[in-house]
């Protein structure tokens, strides 16, 4: 124990300045207990009861059976050195030792709380750990559902709408209504785009049908005309035939 060793160094010392030095050593010492003992208190609080318990066995080692020594080992007289050995060996060492023992095991057992408390406090943040990776996992696939659900809402079925619009238009169906042509994405672009496409093709079948229309009163008009000549044709060749049977007939009487 560094006490220990203070005093023994104290009670050896020759000059004054030795015995200031390990005087000093000795009440650093003390301070230093102090100060770790709240260190320990402050790390673990249910060794309070022990740390302080052995705070309190120093103090009454320094006040009762190392009194006499440290008193004793504050001179540099050769006898009174002597007798402050005898003394720490007898009365004082003993009982510092006894404190070491005891102080050795409280260490022990804060060692063991420590382990304990980091093992707990290891499994609790890996407790935590999985659950935020669940979480996450979960927030995670909520997105990934409503990216595909809004996909589908929001692109896939008008997409297969316009598709839908696509076939009816080849199919020549130009009455078909071209939906989600006021949206303003990319969709309703598409929509507009065959709605301009579907007018195009109505104003071009309403081109074709006025085109055969009037092809038709063409062929009819051009069909009244050769039925016409061919009328007039039948009838000036009878005529003709007539004038002919006729002129026969004169020839012959």
């Amino acid at each position: 124990m560094d006490l220990e060793r203070a005093i023994f160094k104290l009670a050896i010392a020759a000059t004054d300045d030795a015995v200031n030095t390990a005087d000093a050593e000795v009440t650093r010492i003390q301070q230093l207990i102090n100060v770790r003992a709240d260190d320990a208190i402050a790390l673990v609080p249910r060794l309070a009861p022990g740390v302080n318990e052995l705070r309190n066995r120093i103090k009454t080692a320094i006040s009762g059976a190392c009194a006499t020594t440290l008193r004793l080992a504050h001179s540099t007289d050769p006898e009174s050195a002597a007798k402050a050995g005898a003394l720490m060996v007898s009365d004082c060492e003993p009982v510092l030792g006894a404190v070491a023992g005891d102080v050795a095991k409280m260490i022990d057992v804060g060692v063991a709380e420590g382990k304990k408390h980091a093992s707990e406090l290891e499994a609790s943040v890996e407790s935590k750990i999985n659950i935020l990776l669940f979480g996450m996992f979960g927030v995670v696939l909520a997105m990934l559902v409503l990216a595909v659900l809004i996909t589908r809402v929001f692109i896939v079925k008008p997409i297969a709408r316009q598709i839908k619009v696509m076939d009816d238009l080849s199919n020549a169906n130009l009455q078909v209504t071209v939906p989600d042509a006021d949206r303003k994405d990319e969709v309703g672009r598409i929509a507009q785009a065959l709605e301009v496409f579907r007018q195009e093709l109505v104003k071009a079948e309403e081109v074709r049908a006025e085109a055969a229309r009037q092809e038709l009163r063409n062929a009819e008009r051009l069909k009244a005309e050769r039925e016409a000549i061919a009328g007039d044709f039948e009838s000036k060749m009878g005529s003709l035939a007539n004038a002919f049977a006729s002129s026969s007939r004169e020839v012959s009487e």
